[in-house]
């Protein structure tokens, strides 16, 4: 994505570098076009240049856990989130 806006930045340059070149009573087209693609082409500019990488590294890959890995440590144990005890404790038929 940031390689077509880069290229929509050099072709509004060209485009405003054209119209604002051109003798105003040969083209049909007003001066007030030169500027509006000039205006585009600052945007686009402006856009691209923020989309640009911060110099951040990237983030490191997530590792997945394999089956034979062990299970994360847990520092607290509570009861109300145990789903693997006996479902039928506590239940009065």
């Amino acid at each position: 994505m940031n390689s077509t806006r880069f290229v929509l930045v050099i072709v509004w340059f060209c485009l405003a570098g054209y119209l604002l070149s051109v003798d105003p009573g040969r083209g049909a087209l007003g001066p007030w076009t030169g500027w509006l693609a000039l205006l585009f082409a600052v945007y686009n500019l402006v856009r691209w240049w923020t989309s640009q990488q911060q110099g951040l590294p990237p983030p490191p890959p997530h590792k997945r856990r394999r089956a034979h890995d062990p299970p994360p440590f847990m520092d607290e144990y509570n009861a109300e989130f145990d789903f693997n005890k006996d479902q039928s404790q506590g239940k009065t038929s």
